[in-house]
């Protein structure tokens, strides 16, 4: 028989969860976490905390130490802590080799070139990266040959964090005179 005061230790799994102690010869089950009849806390043998697995399982988040005595919760969050602190470096690590998606984006926009005398648009679908949206305005092959006639204008609206911009073609007209 024993004389040391039992540990309490909670199962943070969701299901119900067994640990048997080769060491020892004993197992403790507890029910899945936040279980309504307080199964998920269970009190161990203060010997646990010697099995490797056992405290693995603790570092690891498994099981939480509830109630321990002589500063066996400081040493063990101190382990948790630096297992976090592993965790999260190496999930850095993963997220920072992994490569970024270029912003490729192509937009198929309408062709804002004359058509013919009637004043409206050509319309042909011209395939523009949406980087370059702002930067040119979208004309077919056949009006390539006009991009220096057209200017933008922003519209005051926003989308996706980004002015819309509208093209509007420049005319040519008579000089005017100045008349006395």
């Amino acid at each position: 028989m024993t004389t040391a005061a039992p540990i309490m230790i909670r199962n943070t799994l969701p299901g119900p969860t067994v640990f048997t102690s080769k060491m020892l010869g004993q197992h403790v089950e507890w029910a899945g976490n936040g279980d309504p009849n307080g199964g998920d806390v269970q009190p161990c043998p203060p010997e646990f905390l010697n099995d490797v697995q056992f405290r693995s399982s603790v570092v690891r988040g498994i099981f939480e130490v509830e109630e321990a005595g002589d500063g066996v919760e400081e040493i063990l969050a101190k382990h948790r802590n630096e297992w976090d602190s592993r965790q999260t470096r190496q999930r850095e690590m993963s997220e920072a080799s992994i490569d970024q998606v270029a912003d490729n984006d192509v937009l198929m926009l309408d062709c804002i070139g004359p058509n013919g005398h009637s004043g409206s648009l050509c319309g042909e679908p011209v395939p523009v990266k949406s980087t370059q949206v702002s930067e040119k305005p979208p004309l077919c092959g056949k009006h390539k040959s006009l991009v220096k006639q057209f200017i933008s204008e922003e519209t005051g609206e926003v989308k996706n964090g980004k002015p819309v911009i509208r093209w509007m073609r420049t005319t040519m007209g008579q000089r005017a005179t100045q008349q006395d």
